[in-house]
């Protein structure tokens, strides 16, 4: 189990992420999970990193959902206030992948991050992910990544790269 998997110990990070929009849609439950599984994490010795998820694609039908905050915008200001109250409340640091994603889609609309569905990441999108990832892991800036998939233009690649380093350094 996830529990026992931590408490097995020899971790010095372990990521954590609700389900896309678990934050808002069930505040009281992510918030109630986040402290039990961030206790344990500080219990064995590690720090719990929180993987900000992102907003769904403009249009998507959720926004229909009064939860979603009804646009993208609003829906990522309450995926980061959630994330970002988690790690207040039980430590650790916040993995701003939602925000890079936001960041990204204002800089470079023509570069899009979602699949078809609107909901979870293309290839533009994970990489972006993983290069928010390799920022907070490591400490290096994010357009420090020198490893690009070859589906991926050289130009997309440092735009992402960009957009990373622009979410893990904002105030």
């Amino acid at each position: 189990s996830t529990l026992t998997t931590i408490q097995t110990g020899g971790w010095d990070v372990v990521v954590l992420q609700g389900q896309s929009y678990e934050a808002l849609i069930d505040p009281a439950g992510f918030h109630a999970g986040a402290a039990n599984l961030a206790a344990e994490i500080v219990a064995a010795g590690a720090v719990p990193m929180w993987f900000e998820t992102w907003a769904r694609a403009p249009g998507h039908a959720l926004y229909s959902e009064t939860w979603s905050g009804g646009s993208p915008a609003a829906m990522q200001a309450g995926l980061r206030s959630a994330y970002g109250q988690a790690a207040t409340d039980n430590g650790g640091v916040v993995a701003p992948v939602g925000d890079a994603w936001e960041v990204s889609l204002a800089n470079t609309p023509s570069l899009g991050l979602h699949t078809g569905d609107g909901s979870h990441p293309n290839i533009h999108g994970s990489y972006l992910a993983a290069c928010v990832f390799f920022g907070r892991l490591t400490g290096l800036p994010a357009t420090a990544v020198t490893h690009l998939p070859s589906t991926i233009q050289a130009s997309d690649g440092l735009a992402l790269r960009q957009a990373a380093h622009q979410a893990l350094t904002a105030p």
